[in-house]
């Protein structure tokens, strides 16, 4: 069976066994001594600020105590860990935020970052395409929560307040976020045998509701990945007029 599996998909990650250790060391040296290069060629004329040999007896104390810390971190890289969400990042992905780190460029505006601006557009394009849109708009968010809350946000600014409704096996910071931004009330819809936000219940929740705003709709919930009915709840859209937002942060890239 794994002679059926594409080789170069292994060449991505480091591996359980730390197989690509090698070639990931190569990778990570050339990516140092790419910004090294920069910072040399810069202002050339400059003098150096470091005197004598470089090197902290102190620094690497705490380097070895850190290093033996994060032994005790649950084996989130391997394939037989599978009680969270959380996985092996891609080599390219670790490569990428080393790169950028060592500058520490910002991202508000392009005058602050232009090419991680550039690199956003192309992210947030690429997004577009793989859900089908011809057009659209977008940013990156420091994560699922605080997109979360931005959806949140456009909607009751846009609609008017409201109740906001999700499943009882939704993220967390649904109720959270209700609260941070004084969202009128919002309403655990009660789940199927599969985890799936249960459409007479959340039927039944609409029709009491004096002003629904919105209803979060997951593909992929936190706890147990389950995917809830979109069409049936895009139904229920077209008779009781709520904003729909659908919380792909877990399951959008399947």
């Amino acid at each position: 069976m794994a002679d059926d599996i594409k080789t170069d998909l292994f060449d991505l990650f480091l591996g359980p066994k730390g197989e690509n250790s090698r070639y990931f060391e190569e990778l990570v040296s050339r990516v140092i001594r790419s910004h090294a290069d920069l910072r040399a060629n810069y202002s050339k004329d400059d003098l150096s600020l470091l005197e004598g040999t470089p090197g902290s007896q102190k620094l690497e104390e705490e380097l070895n105590k850190f290093l033996e810390l994060q032994k005790n971190n649950l084996p989130y890289f391997h394939p037989r860990y599978s009680a969270q969400m959380l996985k092996d990042p891609t080599i390219p992905s670790i490569l990428g935020y080393l790169a950028f780190i060592m500058s520490n460029p910002n991202n508000h505006a392009w005058e602050g970052g232009p090419v991680t601006t550039e690199m956003e557009l192309e992210v947030v394009d690429t997004l577009l395409k793989m859900c089908g849109f011809k057009s659209g708009w977008g940013h990156l968010a420091s994560g699922g929560s605080l997109a979360n809350m931005e959806a949140v946000w456009a909607a009751r600014d846009y609609y008017g307040n409201g109740t906001v409704f999700f499943s009882e096996v939704s993220h967390y910071s649904w109720k959270r976020i209700c609260k941070i931004l004084n969202i009128d009330s919002y309403d655990e819809v009660a789940v199927d045998g599969d985890f799936r936000i249960n459409l007479d219940a959340l039927e039944d929740a609409l029709k009491k509701s004096n002003k629904p705003l919105m209803v979060v709709a997951n593909f992929g919930s936190t706890g147990a990945g389950s995917v809830d009915d979109i069409e049936g709840i895009i139904e229920l859209k077209s008779r009781y007029n709520f904003h729909l937002h659908i919380d792909a942060a877990y399951g959008g890239f399947f």
